[in-house]
C-alpha cells in the first residue's frame, strides 16, 4: 500500500481549507455544476452534526431523473434551487473526519459508513442527496435528520476492509435484493381499514378468505346491496367496526380519507364493478402505504386511469383485480417475486449497470432459474 493511500485511509494529512462540490441550481444538466464543481469552505461541525469525507459515489439512475427534472422532482418539490442547490448523489461510502459533542462517543475519526437514504425526521421524508445534501461533494456535514432521525442513526457501519467503491454499491446491490423480496398481501390487512365500493350491481363473492389474516379494524361498506353486506358480516369483517354510507363519488373520497384514517389513507379499497375513470384516480390517491386496491370487474374501465408509480414503487402499493367476481381470487393473483427455481428468467436491458447485478445474482442464485435470457432494452 502507497505511502499516500496510507495517510488518506488513516486521515494523516490536513484537511483542505475549501472542497469541491456538484450542486444542481435548476433543471438540467447544464445547470449541473453550472461550468464545474463549485468550491466551499470546510467548515467544523456543530455540536449535533458529523463531518464525513466522501470516498466514493455511484451514480444512479434517480440522480438523472433528479437533474433532469430539477425543481418539479416529487422529493424536493418547489424548492428555490438558486438559493439552494441540491447536492445529489446517495451511493456513498463516508469516512468520519470530526464528530460534535453530542456524537463524538459514537462516531470516531477514521470510521466508515455508508447511508440508508430514505431518511424520515418527524415523519417528513428528508432523502439524502435530494432534500439532504448528497455525496456528490468531496466532503459534507452529517445532522440530526441522519444521526437521530424516526427510526435512529441512517448511518450504517462499513468494516474496515470493506472497499470504498465495495461499500458504495451496497445500496444499489440492496434494491437488486429488495425486488425478490416482494410478498404481496393475500388478504385485508388486519386491524386496518378497509373501503368496500360498489359500483355495479353483480354476483360478487366476498369470502372469509379476505380475512384469513385477521379481520380489519374498520370496514366501509358504501353503496352495497343488502345482500351483499349480509354476506360480508359472515366473513369475519363482524367484529370490526362497520360503517355504511351511500353511492361514492370521485369528490367524496378525500373527505372520507381524512375522516376515517386521519389523513393516512385506506389499508385495502376493494372496488365492485367497473369504476369511472375519476372515480378510480381519486380512490388510487386516497391509499395508504402498503396498501391494495383490488378491483373485481369483466368490463374494462372507458379510459386509461392516472396512477402514481411512485408510490407503487416508494409506498409499496398493490394493484390487483379479477373478473371472476371472487374477491379472494384478487387478492390470490400476485405471487411473490423470487425467480422461479428452474424455471426461465428474461432479463431486459441486461447490458445495464442495474441488469448486470441481476443477471450475477440470478447466475450465482442456488435453486435459480434453469434458463435465463438477457437482451437490450431497445430489441
Amino acid at each position: 500500500m502507497s505511502n499516500a493511500l496510507t495517510r488518506y485511509k488513516s486521515l494523516d494529512y490536513e484537511l483542505p481549507s475549501h472542497y469541491l462540490a456538484w450542486r444542481m441550481k435548476a433543471a438540467g444538466v447544464e445547470n449541473f455544476g453550472k461550468d464545474g464543481p463549485d468550491l466551499l469552505p470546510l467548515v467544523r461541525p456543530k455540536d449535533d452534526e458529523v463531518l464525513v469525507r466522501v470516498d466514493a459515489i455511484g451514480l444512479c439512475f434517480s440522480d438523472v431523473k433528479l437533474i433532469t427534472q430539477g425543481a418539479t422532482h416529487p422529493r424536493i418539490a418547489g424548492r428555490d434551487l438558486v438559493r439552494e442547490p441540491v447536492t445529489p448523489g446517495h451511493e456513498v461510502s463516508l469516512t468520519v473526519v470530526e464528530a460534535g459533542a453530542k456524537h463524538a462517543d459514537t462516531y470516531k475519526p477514521g470510521s466508515r459508513y455508508i447511508v440508508q437514504a430514505d431518511v424520515y425526521f418527524k415523519g417528513v421524508n428528508l432523502a439524502y442527496g435530494y432534500a439532504l445534501a448528497g455525496g456528490m461533494q468531496q466532503y459534507g456535514i452529517v445532522g440530526e435528520p441522519v444521526l437521530a432521525g424516526d427510526e435512529g442513526s441512517y448511518l450504517i457501519p462499513v468494516r474496515p476492509e470493506t472497499g470504498y467503491a465495495e461499500a458504495a454499491l451496497v445500496e444499489p446491490w440492496t434494491c437488486v435484493v429488495a425486488a425478490y423480496r416482494i410478498c404481496p398481501r393475500k388478504s385485508l390487512k388486519p386491524g386496518g381499514v378497509t373501503l368496500i365500493v360498489g359500483v355495479e350491481e353483480g354476483d360478487y363473492v366476498v369470502s372469509g378468505a379476505i380475512c384469513s389474516a385477521g379481520p380489519p379494524s374498520k370496514l366501509i361498506l358504501a353503496g352495497l346491496p343488502e345482500r351483499l353486506k349480509s354476506s360480508i358480516c359472515n366473513c369475519g369483517g363482524c367484529s370490526a367496526e362497520v360503517i355504511e354510507i351511500g353511492k361514492l363519488t370521485a369528490d367524496a373520497v378525500p373527505a372520507l380519507a381524512q375522516e376515517r384514517t386521519g389523513g393516512q389513507g385506506f389499508d385495502d379499497v376493494i372496488v365492485l364493478g367497473t369504476p369511472d375513470p375519476e372515480l378510480l384516480e381519486a380512490l388510487g390517491a386516497s391509499l395508504g402505504k402498503h396498501a391494495v386496491m383490488a378491483i373485481v370487474a369483466d368490463k374494462p374501465i372507458s379510459r386509461p386511469v392516472k396512477i402514481d408509480v411512485g408510490r407503487v414503487h416508494y409506498d409499496y402499493i398493490d394493484y390487483v383485480g379479477t373478473k371472476s367476481g371472487v374477491v379472494a381470487d384478487a387478492y390470490s393473483a400476485s405471487r411473490d417475486s423470487e425467480l422461479t427455481p428452474g424455471g426461465t428468467a428474461w432479463f431486459i436491458g441486461a447490458a445495464g449497470p442495474m441488469g448486470q447485478m441481476h443477471v450475477q445474482r440470478a447466475v450465482m442464485m442456488k435453486g435459480g432459474p434453469s434458463k435465463i435470457l438477457c437482451t437490450d432494452i431497445d430489441n
